[in-house]
C-alpha cells in the first residue's frame, strides 16, 4: 500500500511518494527492446530502496510505480567499431543488459542495448563514433514499473523518483497521475498549511476490503508540513468570484474516506455523487464544510438503485452554511424492485455540528426516488447538534426500516424532526427546541414544549467562559458541569453509538453521569483541586468526579524524556475499565502515543511511568488522564507529574 504525498512546494512532474525528490535526471531511456514498463538511466543510482516509489517520465507525463530495480552493471573490456552498432566482449555480457542505458568507448549519450545475441555479442541502439574501440563499459540500472498505461518509448527523458505532487487533479483526476498506478488501500496525504484552490472530479476508487484514504496531514508526520488543509471552491483567489462547479464530484466511485480536510464551497454543491453499481462506502471524519452566500444543497449523496447498503459515515464533522430552503446533507435514496423488503441505507451521522439550517431548510434530509415496491430507510443520527435546521424525510421513505435520531440537540424554526409520513423517523434521548411533525417522542426525549411536558435549559458554551474565566471551551458544548444537557443522553455505547465525541475525547465526560450528553460534545477538563487526597510530598491534587478526561500539557526538549504521573481511584470507583494516563501521539514532534493503565486497586496512589520518548524538537506533549467510572460519581485523583 502506497502513501502518496501532496505539498504546495511539490510538482506534478514528481513521483509523488516522498516529501522531497529522491533522485532526478534528464537521460531516461524507455525502449521497446527493454519493454515500455521499464526505464533506464546511465546517471541513475537506483537500488532496492527505490522499490515502492513513484517515478515520472516526461515523454508521456506518465506516473508509474517502481516494482523492482536491476542495479547498474559494468564490464572491464568491451569493443565497439566506428559507424557500427556491433558491441562485443569475451563472454562478459548477459541477457539482463537488454534495454539498459550504456556508456563505453565511442558510445554516445542516449544509447541503449537494443538486441542481446549472446554473452559475447549485443547490438547498440545507435552506431559508435569517435573514441570507438576497446574499453570499459557501464550499463545503467533498469527499473521495472507497474501501472495501467506504459511509458512512451523515447530517450533523453526527464525523470524523477519520489518527491511530492502539487495538485489534486494529478492526485485524483488525470489518468496519467496517481490513477495510473494506485491500488486499493493506498493513502493520499495533503500537506498541512496548504490550500488547494481547485475543483475535483474524482476518478479513484478503493475496494470493499481496502478503501482509498485522502488525509489532511495536519501534524506534518508524512509530508513535513503541518497546519490546516483546505480544499476551496474559490479557485481564482479568496477575493474573486467562486467556482460554479461542484467542489468534490465523486461520481460513481466507491470505497473512499476523507479526513482532517476543510472544504470551502463555491456557488454550487460542495460534494456530489451519482448512483454506483456497488455500495458507495464513503466516510468523512474530522472534516469541516463551509458554504456561505448561496442557498443550494451542500452535500448530495446518491444511493445505488438496487437496494445495496450505502455505508455512508460522517463522524466528528462540522457544517456551517446559509441553506435557506436547502440542506447540509441530502441522502438521495432510491426505491427498488430488488430484494424482498424495504432496504437499509446504513448511513450514519454522529458527533457532528450543524450551524445555519435556514427558515425552511433542514440540516439532514432523506429523499426517496421512484415508485418501486421496496422503499429505502436507515439514515441514523447519533449525538449531534443541529442548530437552525432539523432532520426530515420525504415521500416514499420506509416506515418499516425507519430513519433514527438519538442523543441529539436539535433546534429549528421549521421542525426539529419532520416526517412526511408518521413513523419514518424514530428516536430517543433527544433535546428538541421547536414543534415536531410526524414524529412520536421516544424514551428520554425532551420537547421543551407541551409535546413531552419536559424541559431542559439550553446551557451552552458561546464563548462566555473566555470572558469570565479566561478559558476557551468548545463552542455549543455544555457550558459547565451543571448544564442539564450533560447526562441527558442514553448510557448505550455499543454498535453505532459513539464512545468519543467531536474532539475525539471520552463519552461520557463531565456530567457526573454514566450517560452521554446530548449533542456533539461532552464537557472536558472539569477536574477540581483536592486538598484532602494528594500524593506524598504534594499539597493537593486534581480530582474528577464521574467519568471523563483532563488534558495536561507537558513541555519537552529534543532529548530523551520519561514522563510519570500518579493516579488514585477512589473507593467509589466502579467498573472494570480502570483509569488510564496516555501520551497523545504528536506527529509534529515525532512522538508516538502510548497508554498506561491502573490496576484494580482502589484508595491507593499508583505511579504510571511511560517509556522514554525523544521528541524531534522542543515543544509540548499532551498527557490525557481518563476515568471510566460507571457509577457516575466515582472519583479519580491525579498529581505528581514528572518529566525527566
Amino acid at each position: 500500500m502506497t502513501s502518496w504525498l501532496l505539498r504546495k512546494s511539490g510538482s506534478d512532474s514528481n513521483g509523488g511518494t516522498s516529501a522531497s525528490v529522491r533522485s532526478t535526471g534528464t537521460d531516461g531511456i524507455v525502449s521497446t527492446a527493454g519493454g515500455t514498463t521499464k526505464i533506464s538511466s546511465i546517471s541513475a543510482t537506483w537500488g532496492a530502496g527505490d522499490v515502492g516509489h513513484g517515478i515520472f517520465a516526461s515523454s508521456s507525463t506518465i506516473l508509474r510505480l517502481i516494482s523492482a530495480v536491476q542495479v547498474a552493471q559494468s564490464v572491464a573490456t568491451a569493443v565497439t567499431a566506428s559507424g557500427l552498432t556491433t558491441f562485443t566482449s569475451v563472454a562478459l555480457f548477459n541477457s539482463t543488459m537488454l534495454g539498459c542505458a550504456v556508456s563505453g568507448p565511442g558510445i554516445a549519450a542516449g544509447t541503449y542495448i537494443s538486441v542481446y545475441t549472446s554473452s559475447s555479442s549485443m547490438t547498440l541502439s545507435q552506431a559508435a563514433g569517435a573514441g570507438f574501440g576497446s574499453g570499459a563499459a557501464v550499463f545503467g540500472p533498469l527499473a521495472t514499473t507497474t501501472g495501467t498505461t506504459a511509458f512512451t518509448s523515447a530517450t533523453g527523458q526527464t525523470w524523477n523518483v519520489g518527491g511530492s505532487l502539487l495538485t489534486m487533479a494529478r492526485a485524483m483526476v488525470t489518468a496519467s497521475g496517481i490513477h495510473n498506478c494506485y491500488s486499493a488501500g493506498d493513502s493520499i496525504y495533503l500537506g498541512g498549511g496548504g490550500t488547494w484552490a481547485e475543483t475535483v472530479v474524482n476518478t479513484l476508487s478503493g475496494s470493499a476490503v481496502a478503501g482509498l484514504s485522502v488525509i489532511g496531514d495536519v501534524d506534518g508526520a508524512k509530508t513535513g508540513d503541518s497546519g490546516q488543509v483546505t480544499l476551496t471552491g474559490y479557485t481564482s483567489g479568496n477575493t474573486s468570484v467562486p467556482s460554479a462547479t461542484a467542489l468534490l464530484a465523486l461520481a460513481a466511485t466507491t470505497n473512499l474516506s476523507f479526513s482532517l480536510i476543510t472544504f470551502v464551497g463555491g456557488s454550487t454543491n460542495m460534494v456530489t455523487s451519482t448512483a454506483p453499481a456497488a455500495s458507495p462506502n464513503y466516510t468523512f471524519t474530522d472534516c469541516t464544510f463551509t458554504k456561505l452566500g448561496t442557498s443550494v444543497n451542500m452535500i448530495t449523496l446518491t444511493s445505488p438503485t438496487t437496494g445495496l447498503a450505502c455505508n455512508w459515515l460522517f463522524d466528528r464533522c462540522t457544517f456551517v452554511g446559509m441553506q435557506g430552503s436547502n440542506t447540509f446533507i441530502t441522502f438521495a435514496l432510491s426505491s427498488t424492485v430488488s430484494g424482498s423488503a424495504d432496504w437499509d441505507a446504513l448511513a450514519i451521522v454522529r458527533n457532528c455540528l450543524f450551524v445555519g439550517g435556514g427558515i425552511n431548510g433542514y440540516c439532514v434530509t432523506v429523499t426517496a426516488s421512484g415508485a418501486n415496491t421496496f422503499k429505502p430507510g436507515g439514515v441514523r443520527i447519533y449525538n449531534s447538534t443541529l442548530l437552525g435546521g432539523g432532520f426530515s424525510t420525504g415521500t416514499g421513505v420506509s416506515t418499516t426500516v425507519p430513519c433514527e435520531i438519538h442523543n441529539s440537540l436539535v433546534t429549528s424554526a421549521n421542525a426539529p424532526i419532520g416526517c412526511f409520513t408518521a413513523g419514518q423517523i424514530t428516536g430517543d434521548h433527544n433535546v428538541l427546541y421547536g414543534a415536531v411533525s410526524g414524529y412520536t417522542y421516544g424514551t428520554g426525549d425532551v420537547s421543551n414544549s407541551a409535546g413531552t411536558g419536559t424541559y431542559k435549559a439550553p446551557l451552552l458554551e458561546l464563548g462566555q467562559s473566555m470572558k469570565w474565566a479566561g478559558v476557551l471551551r468548545q463552542f455549543l458544548a455544555p457550558d459547565g458541569a451543571t448544564s442539564p444537557l450533560l447526562g441527558a443522553g442514553s448510557a448505550t455505547f455499543s454498535g453505532n453509538y459513539p464512545t468519543a465525541d467531536w474532539v475525539n475525547r471520552n463519552r461520557p465526560s463531565g456530567g457526573g453521569s454514566a450517560s452521554s450528553s446530548v449533542g456533539y460534545s461532552e464537557f472536558h477538563d472539569f477536574s477540581i483541586q483536592d486538598t484532602v487526597v494528594y500524593p506524598s510530598g504534594q499539597t493537593s491534587s486534581g480530582k474528577m468526579i464521574g467519568p471523563g478526561d483532563t488534558y495536561i500539557w507537558v513541555p519537552v526538549d529534543a532529548t530523551s524524556t520519561t514522563i510519570a504521573i500518579q493516579l488514585y481511584q477512589g473507593s467509589g470507583y466502579t467498573g472494570t475499565t480502570y483509569a488510564t494516563a496516555s501520551i497523545v501521539a504528536n506527529g509534529e514532534l515525532g512522538v508516538t502515543g502510548s497508554t498506561q493503565t491502573c490496576t484494580s486497586t482502589l484508595s491507593s496512589w499508583q505511579t504510571l511511568t511511560f517509556g522514554a520518548i525523544t521528541p524531534t524538537k522542543a515543544g509540548w506533549v499532551l498527557v490525557s488522564v481518563d476515568s471510566f467510572d460507571t457509577s457516575g460519581t466515582g472519583t479519580l485523583n491525579f498529581g505528581a507529574l514528572t518529566a525527566t
